[in-house]
């Protein structure tokens, strides 16, 4: 089925290094939106399996509403204090006849960069350590 299509534009940007190790403006993908030649029900289950075998964790897929969320965390092979966190929101609509059905896709980055740690424990404001000693 043609759900690989919608599904791998934000997977095809990261494992191809497109990402830049800092922080994005802009949503890596937007306002995508196609239409297959399937019913709804059997597009709406190609997305989420499409999503799940791009390695995104699925946190909502309601098919009343046609809603997917999932996540796919990511971390740069050549950074490793980089990580992203890839959010990913799809909706199955019926088409324009019973055959049919539309996916729109959105997808967003969020660059995540952790600092080395001095042997330091971290503190909260005013001093205090967070964790008991």
């Amino acid at each position: 089925m043609e759900a690989l299509y919608v599904a791998l534009p934000v997977q095809t940007q990261v494992a191809s290094g497109a990402l830049p190790g800092r922080p994005s403006e802009e949503p890596a993908l937007q306002n995508i939106s196609h239409t297959f030649r399937a019913r709804p029900e059997q597009t709406f289950r190609a997305v989420v399996s499409t999503l799940v075998q791009k390695g995104f964790n699925v946190e909502q897929a309601d098919p009343s509403s046609g809603l997917i969320k999932a996540m796919r965390p990511y971390a740069d092979p050549e950074h490793p204090e980089i990580n992203y966190h890839i959010a990913a929101r799809a909706e199955v609509k019926p088409g324009e006849s019973a055959q049919d059905s539309l996916v729109m896709l959105a997808a967003s980055q969020q660059t995540v960069t952790h600092a080395k740690s001095r042997g330091q424990p971290a503190t909260m404001a005013g001093g205090k350590n967070p964790r008991p000693t």
